[in-house]
Order: C-alpha cells, then structure tokens, then sequence
C-alpha cells in the first residue's frame, strides 16, 4: 500500500481517495478479513476499492470507463472481479493481495455485464450480460480466469424461450458451490438452471417452474444438492431432484417455505410488515443459508431451513450485501460461534 501510495503521489491530479460506494449493486460489498487482513473491497464510481478499515487506506483499483455495475470476490479472498454496463465495457480480474489487474476482457458481453459470479474453486468466471431489447435476450459467458485466452469456454447467446412474445430478464447469477458445471440465473419472474462442459461451447439450460408463483423471485443460492430462491412475499423455493421426474438431472420445485410474515392477497399491510417479508438477499456459508431482509434483519437456516439465529432491530434500511470471511475458529468455539462473531465484530 505504501508503495502505491508513493507512486499515485507524484502524479498530477492523482486520485487519493473515495468516501462512497455503489450501493445498487447487490451482493457488492465483501469482506477479506483474515488473521492477516483487516480489509473489505467494494466499488465507487467506475473505480475499486480495497479498504482497510483498521488502518484507513485505500488502494484504487483503476480500469473501467463507465460506472462499475458488477463485483464479486473469491472464496479465498485473493481474487476480486469487476465489470461495467455500456461501451467499452471491460471485465477485470485483480489479484487483492497487490491490486494488480492479471486479466482485462474488454466488451465482454453486448452491452456490458450487469452481474458477475466466480466459482468457489476461483477458477471460473460467469458474468450475465445487459439485456438486449433488439435480440431480447441476455448473454451468459463463462471465462476461465487464469487463462490468457480472452475468449469464453461457455456461453448462451440465444433467446431461452421459443415464445416469441414472451420478455425473460435476468439480474443475478450464481455457480453451484461444489460444482461450478452448474449455475443459476434469477430475474423477477424466471429462474433458470444451467449447465456446461469442458470443451462444449453452447451451455443447456433448463426452466425452473413454479405455477404457483405470484411474487418476484429476488435471488438464488446453491446448498448441498438443492438450490433455494428468496422472494419477496418471504418465502423461499426449494429446487431439487424429485424422485419420480423423468428428466435426470432436472431441478424441480420441491416445497416452498415461509420464513418471512405472510401476506394475504388483497388485503392492507404497513410499511414495517412489507419490508420484513422480502427476501433481499440470499447466500451460503457451508451447511448454513443466510438471508438479508427488506427491514434490515439477518436470518440464519439450516440447510432444512430451520431457523438458527437472527439478528434484527439495527436500524438499518434493506439489506443489499452479505459477505463472511473466513477466520480461525477459537478454542471455546463452533462453527456457529464464528457466523455469530463475524457478524457482530463488524463495525
């Protein structure tokens, strides 16, 4: 940092420091604390930032010509990634540890990348592309990340519906955590699952249906074999494997599960009431899912989706990002202690 430092001081006009962050992007704040690190990354503007909070410096990660619409951050904290909407849109790879970009895709998708993911393995990269009014569809491209080649491995670069009419747009995307052949697309009215092979450009892809969806499915995670979706009437959709589909491999909805208050067709609900019930943001850490709501409350579940902990009450509006880093255990401690810790040391 100190090197950098030195170097952004004996230019011109040199940018020093950003005191904001692009809070519409969802999932964009993340921590990389560790024994090591006191840090978090995030984005303002079109540029990166890695924040060491205990410290109070900053290195700027500098590439992007538009407004930063999508991050993500490895599993090991080594690794983050950012991307942009508009022309000359370009996907950057920086190793965290320098902030040294090691791989610079520019136009990536038409019309740039509205949301990113990387595998847990960190060896992949699935960015969603802006939705194309002419085309009316979204592209979907898997890049592997320590290679030189700037090409995509995978990719959906068609319509997923034969319905001519019929307008399906995406916002997030997620690798399934074991298995980064598999990933999730979720927009407001669609959930997709997709796979791909090593070698096989064209990506399958399956229709996730729930007829009895009324709502808007806010975002997707992987646990186990089974992937969940939130929305915002509380409830979360369970996807799996159903024991008497004829589609081997198939995800179908197997339960839906109310965790949040329910909410009656046609009938009056206060503001505190709605917030609560949506599910803003959803991920995983391990056996455990974690849910962020509309009123600012943190949930707990277990993979059954058995209530664990909640943390509620903090004055806070919705809840936009969750992000875990991954520190030592104490002697006294469980797993359990470790998620209640990270999220109660944090200021």
């Amino acid at each position: 940092v100190e090197e950098l430092e030195l170097i952004s001081g004996s230019r011109p006009l040199a940018l020093e420091c950003m005191l904001a962050l692009n809070k519409n992007i969802t999932l964009g704040v993340h921590d990389m604390t560790s024994s090591e690190r006191t840090e978090i990354f995030y984005s303002s503007g079109h540029t990166g930032i890695i924040y060491d909070y205990v410290n109070g410096k900053q290195i700027i990660l500098q590439a992007h010509c538009n407004e930063i619409t999508a991050t993500a951050c490895s599993k090991d904290k080594k690794w983050v990634v950012t991307a942009d909407l508009g022309k000359d849109s370009a996907l950057v790879i920086w190793d965290s540890l320098t902030g040294i970009p090691v791989k610079t895709v520019f136009n990536p998708n038409p019309g740039g990348v509205k949301a990113v993911a990387i595998s847990d393995d960190s060896e992949y990269i699935a960015t969603l592309g802006n939705y194309l009014p002419e085309e009316r569809y979204q592209t979907v491209y898997v890049w592997r990340r320590d290679s030189d080649n700037t090409e995509p491995i995978a990719a959906i670069e068609e319509r997923t519906t034969s319905k001519p009419d019929l307008i399906m747009k995406f916002d997030l995307i997620t690798f399934k955590g074991d298995d980064p052949h598999v990933l999730g697309l979720t927009g407001k009215n669609y959930v997709y699952f997709l796979k791909w092979k090593e070698g096989q450009r064209k990506m399958d892809f399956d229709l996730a249906v729930d007829k009895s969806h009324s709502g808007i499915y806010t975002m997707t995670a992987f646990i186990r074999e089974e992937a969940m979706t939130g929305t915002d009437e509380g409830k979360i959709v369970v996807w799996g494997r159903s024991m008497i589909s004829q589609e081997e491999g198939k995800l179908e909805k197997l339960k839906v599960v109310q965790v949040g208050p329910m909410i009656k067709k046609g009938k009056e609900v206060n503001q505190e009431l709605r917030l609560a019930s949506i599910i803003s943001v959803l991920i995983t850490q391990g056996d455990m899912l974690i849910a962020g709501f509309g009123d600012g409350s943190v949930k707990f579940y277990s993979a059954e989706l058995k209530v664990m902990m909640w943390f509620e009450k903090f004055r806070a509006s919705e809840i936009r990002s969750i992000s875990v880093s991954y520190t030592h255990l104490r002697a006294h401690e469980t797993s359990l202690h470790l998620v209640c810790r990270l999220l109660l040391e944090k200021k």
